[in-house]
């Protein structure tokens, strides 16, 4: 069948014409939506990359659970781990580990004070230790917390002797001489942490509640967790040595509050932290681990990782 071209000046020719133009204005069109909106994608891309780039870990842990993070009161560099089979312990800011003379115990908590910096306490489930070599050596005093199935345990940064133990089905003990007598405080989750303030006024504690405080050794509290998201929960508590900030390590990221009474906001971790710690000799240095054992470090406070 002979093909028909519409004469110039047709309709037909007219209507053919404008169909060509149509065919090529769509992509020209496209193109012009598409180029401002790919070189914003760049741009964020770049600003994020640049601006605040994504946490990098320096290290991955191999352990059957992550417990606790603490940082040497008198090394700089040197940091421990527990874990449920033991303590392990970094000399070079976290990058490398190595296990320690803690082991076949549950390393659930770890604590120091500056003011004794070679005494650690470790304690978990059935566990209460004591090192006074920086955890060449350990032993297992006497007393209440024998035996006793700690799931939370701190020491104040400013009076060494002023120990607390959060004990399964008993709450919070007190202890003002060193670990020798304990008194009861107040009741409390079963799973929760505990951590004291840089100026040792305030017991801190967090649980699937949020944060709370206490001025008085923990017999009563009231709420922190302003910012906080609702119904994360709190796996472990950091204190800026100088006071300025507590990190809260959550079921939905790693948080920050400048001041006890201050509003939480995120880091740039995010997804699920179990474990992390502020450097008492470099304050700005923290150390945090994931879910997936995956140590960070921060030098700038918390952020960039």
């Amino acid at each position: 069948m002979a093909r028909i071209t519409p004469r110039p000046g047709s309709p037909e020719r007219g209507r053919q014409v404008q169909r060509r133009r149509s065919a090529w204005l769509v992509p020209v069109i496209l193109a012009g939506c598409l180029v401002p909106l790919v070189g914003l994608g760049i741009w964020q891309l770049t600003r994020t990359t640049t601006a605040n780039p994504m946490p990098q870990p320096i290290a991955t842990l191999d352990t059957q659970d992550v417990h606790a993070l603490l940082w040497s009161p008198t090394a700089p560099d040197t940091v421990f781990f527990g874990h449920h089979g033991g303590m392990l312990k970094s000399v070079d800011g976290g990058r490398t580990w190595q296990p320690t003379a803690l082991t076949g115990v549950d390393a659930m908590s770890l604590a120091a004070s500056p003011q004794i910096g070679e005494r650690i306490y470790a304690a978990g489930h059935g566990v209460f230790r004591r090192s006074d070599d920086a955890g060449a050596t350990w032993t297992a005093p006497p007393g209440q917390l024998e035996g006793a199935d700690i799931h939370a345990f701190a020491q104040s940064p400013t009076d060494p002797d002023r120990l607390y133990a959060l004990i399964a089905s008993q709450g919070i003990l007190t202890s003002a001489d060193g670990g020798a007598t304990w008194m009861p405080g107040s009741s409390a989750p079963a799973h929760a942490a505990l951590a004291v303030s840089a100026d040792g006024q305030r017991l801190l504690l967090g649980a699937e509640q949020g944060v709370q405080q206490s001025t008085d050794h923990g017999t009563t509290w009231r709420s922190l967790d302003a910012g906080l998201p609702r119904g994360a929960q709190v796996l472990a508590l950091a204190v800026d040595p100088r006071g300025e900030a507590i990190l809260a390590a959550t079921s939905e990221g790693l948080y920050r509050t400048g001041s006890t009474d201050g509003i939480w906001t995120p880091t740039p971790l995010t997804g699920p932290v179990l474990a992390v710690a502020m450097s008492p000799a470099q304050p700005n240095v923290v150390l945090a681990i994931d879910d997936q054992q995956r140590v960070y470090r921060s030098d700038d406070g918390g952020t960039t990782w």
